[in-house]
Formats: C-alpha cells, sequence, structure tokens
C-alpha cells in the first residue's frame, strides 16, 4: 500500500495471478473505502497453473 503526501492512497499485489489478487487487496480496500480508479496488471489475466510454473522453475 502506498499513501502519497497529498493523501492519495493505491493497492498493488505482488506473486498473485489471476482473480486471488482481488481477493488479497479486498480487505485493505474495503479498509480505505470507495476506489477512485481500477488498473489491472498482467499478472492478473495470467492464469494460475502459469503462475505456479514460475515458481517452480525459481
Amino acid at each position: 500500500m502506498t499513501v502519497t503526501p497529498e493523501g492519495e492512497t493505491s493497492v498493488e499485489t505482488k506473486g498473485f495471478a489471476g482473480p486471488s489478487c482481488k481477493a488479497a487487496s479486498k480487505p485493505y480496500e474495503d479498509a480505505l473505502g470507495a476506489k477512485a480508479a481500477e488498473r489491472l496488471t498482467p499478472e492478473y489475466h495470467a492464469t494460475q497453473t502459469v503462475a505456479d510454473e514460475g515458481r517452480l522453475r525459481a
């Protein structure tokens, strides 16, 4: 989570693929209130299988 000096906030998840990132960030988004915007990363559009395979190779 990032908070700017102006009080604007953003939440970004790392290490998630697909909709699981939304589940991970939901408690923070709920606590912060209404969203002004949402930007989905390429990882959101990836499948869980692809992310899991990448971790196995590391």
